[in-house]
């Protein structure tokens, strides 16, 4: 009896034991439920659209962080929209001075954050278009709209922080554990960038483009506004007459502003 017991036993272990192994292998198999992934985002035209998509989605997190209870990516934007040199004493800090204002502390670290998140990605899917085909499904169009959504996120850092980083190179499997160079960029390359790729998307961007997407009017007023932040004000002048002339928008009578 004992031995059909112990034999019974020694079964219904050995039944149980293949059936956690086996259960392991199926849960370890993926089963991807899409057709997108790093690899179809990176290798044409379709997969650059999804990319930029993403890119959108960052900047609209970025951009509207929720409600007053979605911590500091809210202060970070109230401080950048509605924040003066007088500071928001009844709220949270100063702001602008000195000791607050920096990447490091609480809201402002989200806006700088948030900002190196989107340039990396842009890197990446204007970095992986050099190999993929110029006739690809509008590959320029797509590398357009990375890089003046990269452009608009420097200025905005170097507009906000002075003192950034300028780094083009997207993190990798093969390159993210790399030690970071903090150095300091000199605000000439940073701006040579920045109107680089505004120029990149005059050219490749149309006056028309489906609602939610950047287009070559505000291509034109980016760089329009840089050239201000630099000084070049006959730069800034032609940029923002081409929009007047060729935009198909016109200017309304002050009384209409508001």
């Amino acid at each position: 009896m004992k031995n059909i017991i112990k034999t019974k036993v020694l079964l219904l272990f050995t039944i149980c034991t293949s059936l956690f192994f086996i259960g392991c292998d199926q849960f370890l198999e993926e089963t991807p439920i899409t057709s997108v992934s790093s690899d179809f985002i990176y290798e044409n035209g379709d997969g650059l659209e999804v990319g930029v998509n993403a890119l959108y989605n960052l900047m609209r997190r970025s951009n509207a962080g929720g409600g007053f209870y979605d911590g500091d990516r809210f202060k970070g934007n109230v401080t950048i929209l509605a924040g003066t040199d007088l500071g928001q004493t009844r709220t949270w800090h100063r702001p602008y001075g000195a000791s607050a204002h920096v990447a490091t502390s609480g809201a402002m670290s989200i806006k700088w954050n948030d900002g190196y998140e989107i340039i990396d990605r842009a890197n990446a899917i204007i970095s992986a278009a050099a190999n993929i085909s110029e006739d690809d499904n509008n590959r320029d169009y797509w590398v357009a709209q990375a890089r003046i959504i990269r452009g608009q996120m420097y200025f905005d850092l170097l507009r906000m922080y002075d003192n950034i980083i300028l780094d083009t190179v997207a993190t990798t499997l093969d390159n993210f554990d790399d030690p970071v160079d903090y150095t300091v960029a000199n605000p000439a390359d940073v701006y040579e960038l920045i109107d680089g790729d505004f120029d990149f998307a005059i050219s490749h961007l149309a006056y028309d483009e489906p609602y939610g997407r950047y287009n070559k009017s505000v291509a034109r007023l980016l760089k329009g506004k840089s050239a201000m932040w630099q000084g070049i004000w006959s730069e800034a002048a032609t940029q923002f007459d081409a929009i007047i002339n060729e935009s198909g928008k016109s200017l309304v009578n002050l009384n209409q502003v508001f």
